[in-house]
């Protein structure tokens, strides 16, 4: 895992902050944009979070010894 350095975390920081204040804004104010931004909206939180979950359950260790030596056969094959 990569390690971040003080630059690094702030500028992740604030982003995520500001993604996650303009989600808020967005729920609690629809009328303040039109339907058709609002339903990209929703799309692009959707993609994210769909992304997120499969991220994080493709970096769960293997629970069996079989599993580890399947994936290590899969990775040897051309």
């Amino acid at each position: 895992m990569t390690i971040l350095n003080g630059r690094t975390t702030t500028l992740v920081a604030t982003a995520l902050v500001g993604l996650v204040m303009a989600s808020i804004w967005l729920i609690l104010k629809p009328t303040f944009v039109t339907g058709s931004t609002f339903a990209m909206f929703a799309a692009v939180v959707i993609g994210m979070t769909a992304i997120a979950i499969n991220s994080w359950r493709n970096a769960q260790a293997p629970t069996s010894t079989s599993e580890l030596i399947h994936e290590a056969e899969i990775a040897r094959r051309p």
